[in-house]
């Protein structure tokens, strides 16, 4: 079974993309730092986007035949992650961006929305 954790990260991982929230990023507190991004939507028309997105549910579906898990069924407890474009870590006084950053759910502490400078 998923935790609570998990489904609302998840949840609040849709939430940028609703046409009156665009503006707005996620906002994770993690152990290393904050971490701010924009989630990444199914229909992204950005080529390195969907190519990165073809790769990681091919790891997935490759983790769960390996491991007899049944795909229709999301992964026991904190296991998973979901993706970020854009994403900023802000740890102690230093900032690291990345194009693209794989948050996974056992390292998040809290997890909001809001308007990134």
């Amino acid at each position: 079974m998923e935790t609570l954790k998990k489904y609302l990260s998840f949840c609040y991982s849709y939430i940028p993309l609703i046409d009156d929230l665009k503006d707005y990023k996620l906002c994770i507190v993690t152990p290393a730092g904050v971490i701010t991004g924009s989630p990444i939507a199914k229909d992204d028309s950005d080529e390195s986007v969907k190519s990165l997105v073809t790769l990681s549910s091919e790891y997935v579906e490759e983790y769960r035949k390996e491991n007899s898990l049944d795909p229709s069924k999301p992964l026991d407890g904190n296991d998973g992650f979901f993706m970020l474009k854009n994403a900023t870590l802000r740890s102690g006084g230093a900032t690291y961006n990345f194009n693209f950053l794989n948050v996974f759910f056992d390292q998040i502490i809290a997890i909001t929305v809001g308007k990134m400078d």
